[in-house]
């Protein structure tokens, strides 16, 4: 259980780590953050749909310069990715002892809710984009 921890902990710094070298690399370069693509959305690319997660990285860079109504835009699960992350790196007993508390049956019922979620919001995306 500690490696595993220990694994959420190191991907979190990650991507903690590139997000603020992205978003310093986007202030210096004056380049507006919705022109920059890191890596492109292979979904996207084979099937011309945006993805769940596609906008999830421009809405990361949003909330890294304070335009959270962009940022909402692009992708609200940005939020809790970050907020996660977060909790994560500063506080990884408590996030380990907190989702350790709760049994594995509303584990997988909390990631259900997420994942219906994410793919309700995408639905109604897709719908405002093709109709």
């Amino acid at each position: 259980m500690l490696k595993q921890t220990l694994n959420f902990v190191l991907s979190a710094k990650i991507f903690l780590i590139s997000l603020v070298l992205a978003g310093i690399y986007i202030r210096l370069s004056g380049q507006a953050f919705e022109t920059v693509y890191f890596l492109p959305c292979v979904f996207k690319g084979v099937t011309s749909i945006p993805c769940p997660g596609c906008g999830m990285t421009r809405a990361c860079l949003a909330i890294l310069q304070g335009e959270f109504s962009t940022a909402w835009r692009y992708n609200p699960f940005s939020f809790l990715l970050i907020g996660l992350s977060i909790l994560i790196v500063f506080q990884p007993e408590y996030a380990q002892e907190k989702w350790g508390a709760i049994s594995l049956i509303k584990q997988e019922i909390i990631v259900s809710i997420f994942i219906l979620l994410c793919l309700g919001l995408w639905l109604v995306d897709l719908k405002r984009i093709f109709w």
